[in-house]
């Protein structure tokens, strides 16, 4: 990563109070404009629910993102467990790859949360209004990704308790049900 950036988001990624007050006022400014109507009072149900998707997906993309810290880890164990020879390129472009994913993993987590949260509140609270499977499972996939937040918080505070890493993993496995259950049941 360049590295004015990646100093940025290591400073970042130790401030992760700091980001999610920013974050959550910046949810909260947005759920505030679209009441007071700077947003446009006259949007279609079309195109509000069309916002509120887009943050579904940004929220989706994210996550994704996040996921990639335990999936590229998984690989490597994989190819050293199995003795496969890497040449000296591809170790070093493994570990520099590796060093970018665990500096953003706990930023893109945090982010998706917030992401989340306005899908939920454009989809939802502005768009649908009616309680559905497809928004029961979405809500729980989105409580799932708060607390492996939380989960997350507290590994970076204990980084050797191997039960909470479980626990971490766990609970990303289930948030991946609940989001293909959330997408695959239509609830319109």
């Amino acid at each position: 990563m360049y590295k004015p950036i990646e100093n940025r988001v290591a400073h970042l990624s130790e401030n992760l109070i700091g980001l999610n007050i920013s974050l959550l006022i910046l949810a909260f400014l947005v759920i505030g404009m679209d009441h007071m109507g700077y947003l446009g009072t006259n949007l279609s149900f079309r195109a509000i629910k069309g916002i509120g998707k887009e943050f579904g997906t940004i929220t989706i993309i994210i996550a994704i993102i996040a996921f990639m810290n335990y999936v590229l880890r998984e690989i490597y164990l994989q190819i050293t467990r199995n003795k496969i020879a890497l040449s000296q390129t591809m170790n070093q472009l493994y570990k520099n790859l590796m060093k970018d994913v665990r500096l953003l993993h706990p930023l893109v987590g945090t982010v998706a949360i917030y992401a989340g949260i306005l899908h939920v509140y454009f989809v939802w609270f502005r768009g649908v209004h009616n309680f559905n499977l497809s928004i029961a499972f979405g809500i729980l996939a989105l409580l799932l990704l708060l607390f492996l937040l939380y989960i997350g918080h507290k590994i970076r505070c204990m980084p050797q308790n191997k039960k909470l890493r479980t626990i971490h993993k766990m609970i990303a496995y289930s948030f991946l049900v609940f989001y293909v259950l959330h997408i695959a049941i239509k609830g319109d």
